[in-house]
C-alpha cells in the first residue's frame, strides 16, 4: 500500500466539488451528523467572513480518500498582537460534535499523515496555532492526531473535560429500555402519555423539507424560554439562517426531522432530532408554557417518543449534547465529555501564544468566577424571569 497523501482545500469551489466523495466516504466511516458536508459546507456558508480562510486537509492512500480534516484559518488580535489560528469548522456558535473524520480502524496512517502537514503549516509564517474543540477525549482519531503533532515537535495543551456532554447506548426493543428507567421515571413517561392523548394532543413527526414547521419549531423554541427573560439560541440570526438550512438539506436526506405536539391543529411542543448513521441526535427543542396541557410534561413525552422512534428503527447511540439537566439522565444517559487540545510550534512566536493563551484563561477565569459568584448574587435582586439563562439543549417541563 502507498503512504497517504495530503492536500489542503483553500477554495470554495474545490469544496463544493468534493461532495459527492465527502457523503459517500461519510457513510462508509459511519460518521455523525456533524462530520456529514451538509453541516460543514452550511457552516461555512453562513459563517464565513473576511478574516478566515479555508484549510481544509485531506487525506489519500492510492487515490482513495481515507481521512478529512475539516479547518479554517482565523485571524485575531489579542491586546495588540496578531495570531492566525486554525480551528474546526462548525465549532463557533453551533453546538456538535467536532472530529477528524476516517474509517474506523483505518486512521493511523492517513491522521499521521494529516499530522505531518498541519505540523508544516504550523513552522511557516501566516499560521501560530491549531484548536481542536469539542471532541470526546477517547476518540481514537484525535487520539492519533494530537500524538502525530507531538511527534513533529509541537507543544500541545489537552484538557479532556471542557464540557459537559450526556450519551446513551440504546438497548434492542423499548420494553428494555424502559425497564431501565426507575419506576417512577417509566410511570410518568405512560402515564403523561396516556393523559395528552386522552386531552386531545396528537404527535406529528415532520420528515420531509418543510418552512413553515421549522419557523414554528423556532417560534416555540422562543416561547420556552420566554418567561425567563431570554429569547433562546435563535436570538443569533446567522444560527437561525445554517441551523434552517442544514435541517431543510438534511430533511431532503431523510436525516432530520421535526417531532410536534398539538391540539386542535395548533403546536404547542416542538423536539429537533437528527438521524445519522448509528446515531439519533437531539439537538433543540421548544414550549408553549401558556398551553392548557403544559402540566403534562410535554416536552419529556416527546423526547421519549423520538428515543423510541431511534430504538424501532435500529440506532446505537442516542446523544443529549451538551450540558447535564437532570432530565437527561432520569431518560437514562450517562455522563460523559467534550475535550479541547491546541498545539503550536517551538519557536519564536511561543512568546506571542503564551500571551494568548494567558489572556484566554484570564477571560476563561473571569467569567467564570462572575458566573459562578457575582451572577448568582446580583440575580437576587432581579425580577424571577430573569433569574435562568438557557443551557443548550435543555429540555422543557
Amino acid at each position: 500500500m502507498s503512504p497517504a497523501e495530503t492536500h489542503i482545500i483553500k477554495t470554495e469551489p474545490e469544496f463544493r466539488s468534493l461532495e459527492r466523495e465527502w457523503n459517500e466516504f461519510h457513510d462508509a466511516a459511519r460518521g455523525t451528523v456533524f462530520q456529514t458536508f451538509t453541516w460543514v459546507w452550511n457552516w461555512w456558508k453562513v459563517y464565513r467572513n473576511g478574516r478566515n480562510d479555508l484549510h481544509i486537509i485531506i487525506a489519500r492512500i492510492d487515490g482513495r480518500l481515507t481521512a478529512i480534516l475539516p479547518l479554517y484559518l482565523e485571524r485575531l488580535g489579542v491586546v495588540g498582537v496578531n495570531l492566525n489560528r486554525l480551528r474546526m469548522i462548525g465549532v463557533y456558535e453551533t453546538y456538535g460534535e467536532y472530529t477528524i473524520l476516517t474509517r474506523p480502524g483505518e486512521s493511523r496512517e492517513p491522521v499521521r499523515a494529516i499530522a505531518t502537514e498541519l505540523a508544516r503549516c504550523l513552522k511557516r509564517p501566516g499560521c501560530d496555532l491549531v484548536s481542536l474543540f469539542r471532541f470526546p477525549p477517547e476518540s481514537e482519531a484525535m487520539g492519533e492526531l494530537m500524538t502525530g503533532l507531538r511527534l513533529q515537535g509541537l507543544r500541545g495543551q489537552f484538557v479532556p473535560v471542557v464540557i459537559k456532554r450526556v450519551m446513551m447506548d440504546l438497548p434492542p426493543t423499548w420494553e428494555e429500555y424502559l425497564s431501565g428507567l426507575s419506576p417512577n421515571e417509566r410511570e410518568a413517561i405512560k402515564r403523561k402519555t396516556r393523559s395528552l392523548i386522552k386531552n386531545g394532543a396528537e404527535v406529528e413527526v415532520v420528515g420531509t423539507p418543510d418552512r413553515a414547521a421549522f419557523e414554528d419549531y423556532v417560534r416555540l423554541h422562543g416561547e420556552s424560554w420566554k418567561p425567563r427573560g431570554v429569547s433562546g439560541y435563535f436570538h443569533s440570526e446567522r444560527f437561525g439562517r445554517f441551523l434552517g438550512d442544514v435541517t431543510m438539506d438534511l430533511m431532503s436526506r431523510g436525516q432530520s426531522r421535526l417531532y410536534f405536539l398539538k391540539k386542535d391543529g395548533r403546536r404547542f411542543a416542538a423536539v429537533h432530532a437528527m438521524f445519522v448513521n448509528d446515531q439519533c441526535c437531539f439537538y433543540l427543542s421548544g414550549l408553549a408554557r401558556n398551553h392548557e396541557l403544559v402540566s403534562m410534561s410535554p416536552g419529556k413525552v416527546l423526547l421519549a417518543k423520538v428515543i423510541r422512534d431511534a430504538i424501532e428503527e435500529g440506532y446505537k447511540i442516542f446523544d443529549f449534547q451538551g450540558g447535564d439537566e437532570d432530565y437527561k439522565f432520569r431518560l437514562g444517559g450517562k455522563m460523559t465529555s467534550f475535550a479541547k487540545a491546541m498545539f503550536w510550534p517551538c519557536d519564536a512566536r511561543s512568546v506571542k501564544i503564551m500571551v494568548f493563551l494567558g489572556v484566554q484563561a484570564l477571560h476563561q477565569s473571569l467569567r467564570w468566577r462572575v458566573r459562578d459568584r457575582l451572577v448568582p448574587y446580583v440575580k437576587t435582586f432581579l425580577p424571577a424571569a430573569w433569574r435562568n439563562r438557557p443551557s443548550f439543549g435543555r429540555q422543557p417541563e
